[in-house]
């Protein structure tokens, strides 16, 4: 798979934005953050994600201009039954990116960021590129937001070619705020539609 390095989400982050590294990408394999307030600094190459989980009172932030790429079903997923955060906070000349890892992209290509009911306050994209998520596998959504209040904060982001819908929001009200919507099939979902 020529992937130069592979660990856990929890050790990632000591491989310092210094390293020259090239290949795909450093393979972050299934695994949970527990307990721990960690950031991924920004590489040469991208993170390539199977599955990762946050929770357990952990803190995951990501630097600006970081790209992560998700394999066939692969994703995130906050505050499932315990509190987790995800910081992405990117900047308009370093924006985060959450895309496919697949050579030739398509909508549905892994299943995006779910954001469950125990996602803590603070959990923010701003600048942001979401892209080519929300499989039928999973939630449906690029980003999908259920009953955690309004602990999210998307703004100044781009939420674009999912199979499904771009934002879906049950029982939850996420600050929604300059948001592009580009070829989803369709754009916000769930409490977002009156």
């Amino acid at each position: 798979a020529d992937y130069p390095v592979s660990a856990p989400v929890w050790t990632i982050h000591t491989i310092s934005s210094g390293n020259v590294i090239s290949g795909k990408g450093i393979y972050v394999n299934n695994s949970s953050l527990t307990d721990a307030d960690v950031t991924w600094n920004l590489l040469t190459v991208p993170y390539i994600i199977d599955w990762i989980e946050i929770n357990e009172n952990a803190t995951l932030t990501i630097e600006p201009g970081c790209t992560l790429k998700f394999l066939a079903d692969g994703g995130i997923t906050v505050g499932n039954g315990s509190y987790g955060k995800l910081v992405a906070d990117g900047t308009a000349l370093l924006p985060i990116t959450f895309t496919t890892s697949a050579s030739t992209p398509s909508s549905g290509d892994w299943r995006g960021i779910d954001l469950w009911e125990k996602t803590s306050n603070g959990t923010i994209f701003n600048h942001c590129k979401i892209l080519y998520g929300g499989s039928s596998e999973g939630y449906r959504a690029n980003i999908y937001a259920y009953d955690n209040g309004s602990n999210v904060t998307i703004s100044n982001s781009t939420i674009s070619y999912s199979e499904n819908c771009g934002i879906k929001a049950e029982n939850c009200t996420p600050t929604i705020s300059n948001v592009v919507y580009i070829d989803n099939a369709n754009d916000e979902c769930g409490d977002l539609v009156p």
